[in-house]
Formats: structure tokens, sequence, C-alpha cells
């Protein structure tokens, strides 16, 4: 069984991003086991079969992924999990993600992009364990390369902070905020 998660709370994205995201993995993934998940404050809107996992009411948007991390999640320990947000674009087969575990390496930032994660779960406890919400509000560090007088770099900075992951081929995805040959 492969956990498929996606967070959607607030009203930046609207429902038929869950949708359009869970028909594109399940098209890609159709030979494997799944179980879709969605972090959200709007759980009638859900598709089927997406789950409800209620949002941590202390987090706003994409800070709910750090709550992934948590020992509260329905999953069972070494489940597998692949997480992706929802306006990640897939394009193709996704079997080998699930055999390889990983987050993607920035193409702008020296850190993580939390767009695609695929960990198993009880891994990268610490990233909410250590969590606490003034890291919302915290300035940028400096000594992850965000350039000066950037407020922070969101739950990207913090996975990059806790680390321990290792980063999936680069290949194997594309940003469409920077063009490539």
């Amino acid at each position: 069984m492969i956990h498929v998660v996606s967070v959607r709370v607030g009203d930046k994205y609207g429902p038929e991003y869950t949708h359009i995201l869970h028909d594109m993995v399940h098209r890609n993934m159709s030979n494997l086991d799944i179980c879709h998940w969605q972090v959200t404050d709007d759980p009638d809107s859900l598709p089927e079969p997406v789950n409800y996992i209620p949002a941590h009411p202390d987090l706003p948007g994409w800070w709910q992924k750090p709550y992934l991390f948590s020992a509260d999640m329905p999953w069972n320990e070494g489940d597998q999990i692949i997480y992706f947000d929802l306006d990640v674009a897939i394009t193709g087969r996704l079997d080998d993600m699930a055999e390889h575990k990983g987050i993607i390496r920035d193409w702008l930032w020296p850190c993580y992009n939390s767009s695609v994660m695929r960990w198993d779960h009880g891994e990268h406890r610490e990233v909410w364990e250590q969590f606490t919400p003034d890291l919302i509000d915290k300035p940028g560090r400096m000594d992850v390369g965000y350039p000066k007088g950037v407020v922070n770099g969101g739950d990207q900075e913090w996975l990059t902070e806790c680390g321990g992951w290792e980063a999936f081929p680069p290949e194997w995805f594309r940003s469409y905020r920077q063009s490539r040959d």
C-alpha cells in the first residue's frame, strides 16, 4: 500500500486541483495499491476516494506539510508515503518513485523543494517534533542560502534545516519556473 497525500488549506487552490492531482496519480500508478489522502479544512469538497485528514488548526497553507511527519497521521509505522503539491503536473509513470525515497533538490535555491516527497512513515519525525509555530514568521537563515531580505523559505527551508533526505534524480522533475534545454 502506498499512501498518496496532498494539502489543501485555505482558498489558494479550489477543489478541482484535488480532483486533477489524484486523477493524474491514479493514471500513472494504476498497477500499484494506492490510498489517497488530503490534509484539508474543507472535507466536504473531497472527491471519492480521497480520505480526509483534518488540518492542524494552528498552521496556515503549506505549513501543514511538517504536520505530515507527526505520529498523529493515520498511517502505520513504515508505510510508504508520497506527497505531491496540488500544482504538480504528472506527465509520466510514477512506479520508480514508489521504489525510491527522496525529495527534490530545488532548481533555484540551495535547499530542498517540498513539492514532491517520498518517505516511510516514522522517518523524518524530527520535522514535526522539533517544529514550533514561531518558525512561520522567522526570518530566513543565511546559512541555507536565501538572499538577504527574504522573510523565510517556508517549509522547504525547515525541511532543509532538518536534513537527512536523499535527493531524487534531477532528470525526474522539471520546474515550470525555470526553462531547461
